[in-house]
C-alpha cells in the first residue's frame, strides 16, 4: 500500500505543531478543546490577546479567553474530561471534578494520528472500489463494531436475490454461513450465539446460485475496555445536557475514530460537516474525516477532504 508522501500544510491558525507535537506532551498543555458552538462566540489567545474566530476542534490553552455573546454557547472538553458548556465569558483553567479523563486521551490521539497522516496519491492503490459483483462493505476491514450482533451490508451483484453469507473467527473455529436476501442491513440472528468482546472475525459475501467469492473483510468486536470508555462518553454528555447527535458529534467522532469504530466515526463527521461550515471547522477536523474515510477504502472521498483541511482560511 504505497503513498505520496505529501503532508497536509495546515494554514496558520491551525492547531501549532499538530504533527510534531506528541500525545502525552499534549496531555500536559492541552486545556480544553472546542466540541461545538452555536452564536456568536470569540477567542483571545493568550498572552497577546490576539483575537481567532472559534471553531470545532480549536484547542484551547490556559489562559485564553473565550467571549460569549447573549444567547451563544460554546461547549469545551477539558483535559480532565469534564464537558463545559459555556453561555458567558470565561478564561479557560482547569475545571474541578471528576471526569473521563480516557475520553479526552482518545480524542487526543485520534487527531495526532490524523494530524501525521498524509494525502493519499490517487493511483497509489490505497483503498479499491470493490470488484463487480457481490462484495463486503461493512464491516469494513480494519474497523471494530460495537455490537455483539452486529450488522452486515454488502454490494449487490447484479440480478441475484439471494446470497450466502460466511462468518468465521480468525482465531479458529468452525464458520458460521447464513442464506440472507437483499443487501442488508442484515443482523447476526438471535438463532446463534453472539460474536466475542475483542475477538477477530472474517466475513465473505457470494451471491447464489453458483456466485464466487471477491474477498473477505476482517473486523473485531470491541473490546470491554473500549465498551467502558464509550459508555464514559455518553455518560459525560448526559451529565454535561449535551445531545450526542447535536453538540456531541465531534467527540463521538473523535472516540470512535481512536477506538476504531470508523463506520460510526464517518457518521458523526458526516453529520458535523453538514452541520458546519468550513470556515467553522479547524482542519483537524477535515484530516480526522481524510483519515476515516482513507481507513474505509474511499480514497477519493479522503482526497477531497484532505484538501479541504489544506484549503487557505478566508
Amino acid at each position: 500500500m504505497n503513498r505520496i508522501p505529501r503532508v497536509v500544510r495546515l494554514p496558520a491558525l491551525a492547531w501549532a505543531c499538530l504533527c510534531a507535537t506528541p500525545a502525552h506532551a499534549w496531555a500536559q498543555a492541552t486545556t480544553a478543546l472546542v466540541s461545538q458552538f452555536r452564536g456568536e462566540v470569540k477567542v483571545l489567545k493568550a498572552p497577546e490577546g490576539t483575537e481567532l474566530p472559534v471553531k470545532v476542534g480549536l484547542r484551547l490553552v490556559e489562559p485564553d479567553r473565550v467571549d460569549v455573546a447573549r444567547g451563544s454557547r460554546v461547549v469545551l472538553l477539558f483535559s480532565n474530561g469534564r464537558l463545559i458548556t459555556a453561555t458567558t465569558p470565561m478564561t479557560i483553567a482547569p475545571v474541578g471534578g471528576e471526569g473521563a479523563a480516557e475520553v479526552y486521551a482518545r480524542a487526543e490521539r485520534a487527531l495526532a494520528a490524523a494530524g501525521q497522516a498524509t494525502r493519499p496519491d490517487a493511483k497509489s492503490g490505497v483503498g479499491r472500489p470493490p470488484p463487480a459483483g457481490a462484495y463486503p462493505l461493512s464491516p469494513a476491514s480494519g474497523s471494530a463494531v460495537v455490537e455483539e450482533r452486529p450488522a452486515f451490508a454488502w454490494q449487490p451483484q447484479e440480478g441475484a436475490e439471494t446470497y450466502l453469507l460466511q462468518l468465521r473467527p480468525t482465531a479458529g473455529g468452525a464458520p458460521l454461513r447464513f442464506q440472507v436476501t437483499g443487501t442488508g442491513p442484515w443482523a447476526l440472528p438471535d438463532t446463534v450465539a453472539p460474536l466475542v468482546r475483542g475477538a477477530e472475525y472474517a466475513w465473505t459475501v457470494v451471491a447464489l446460485p453458483g456466485g464466487r467469492s471477491a474477498g473477505e473483510e476482517r473486523f473485531r468486536v470491541l473490546d470491554a475496555a473500549g465498551l467502558a470508555d464509550l459508555d464514559a462518553l455518553h455518560a459525560s454528555l448526559r451529565e454535561a445536557g449535551v445531545d450526542p447527535e447535536g453538540d456531541g458529534l465531534f467527540l463521538v467522532a473523535m472516540l470512535s475514530a481512536d477506538l476504531g469504530l470508523f463506520h460510526d466515526a464517518l457518521a458523526a463527521l458526516e453529520k458535523l460537516t453538514a452541520a458546519t461550515s468550513e470556515a467553522g471547522r479547524d482542519p483537524s477536523v477535515d484530516l480526522l474525516h481524510a483519515l476515516v474515510l482513507e481507513r474505509l477504502g474511499r480514497v477519493e472521498e479522503a482526497r477531497a477532504a484532505f484538501d479541504r483541511a489544506e484549503r487557505p482560511v478566508g
